[in-house]
């Protein structure tokens, strides 16, 4: 039973908001130990080793107008969020996320990394954007259409085919409803089509 009226796309919103980066030394780490930080929605529990993080701070760049946001940014599309604010939305992200702590300026952060997908493209709706015959590898659709009964979370989540995108629903108490009703800094919210 469905309990929400909207899906959103969920993004990073870097022009006004801080990103993280790995520091150089964690760099240096993990390149000697073969470690790669993948969220690819398999658990990581026990294997995961915490990263130490900073503010991306760009020399010659205009950092200036950036904010520090209460969700941030690491990379373009992984989600962290301080202690205070993953007690925040607990509720709504402990069914559809693992929270991989990391290290962030002596504090401790932590990454959501969604865990499964759920199959939701309307096949019938959506249209793929296609070159030379084969689908872009940039742009995947022309039209994208989620079919609303086959969505089952109220907190973050991916769609299988779709890539790197994340979603989330309007539900009540859900991540949108919460990042809302709490003043929540750092993401954009774009409303996708349903069937």
């Amino acid at each position: 039973m469905t309990t929400f009226n909207k899906v959103y796309s969920v993004s990073v919103n870097v022009g006004q908001y801080l990103l993280l980066q790995t520091t150089v030394l964690d760099q240096i780490l993990d390149k000697d130990n073969d470690t790669i930080y993948i969220f690819d929605g398999i658990a990581k529990g026990n294997k995961w080793r915490k990263p130490t993080t900073e503010w991306m701070i760009i020399s010659g760049e205009e950092n200036d107008g950036l904010i520090k946001p209460d969700i941030a940014g690491w990379g373009a599309t992984i989600f962290t969020v301080s202690e205070d604010t993953a007690n925040t939305l607990k509720d709504c992200l402990k069914d559809c996320c693992e929270l991989l702590p990391l290290t962030l300026n002596n504090e401790t952060w932590f990454a959501l990394h969604i865990i499964g997908k759920q199959n939701a493209i309307d096949e019938e709706l959506t249209i793929r954007n296609m070159k030379n015959g084969r689908p872009s590898r940039t742009r995947r659709f022309e039209k994208l259409v989620l079919k609303k009964s086959e969505i089952n979370t109220n907190g973050l989540f991916l769609v299988e085919g779709v890539g790197l995108a994340t979603y989330c629903t309007d539900e009540k108490g859900g991540f949108y409803d919460k990042v809302q009703t709490e003043n929540l800094s750092g993401l954009v919210f774009k409303e996708v089509n349903l069937s």
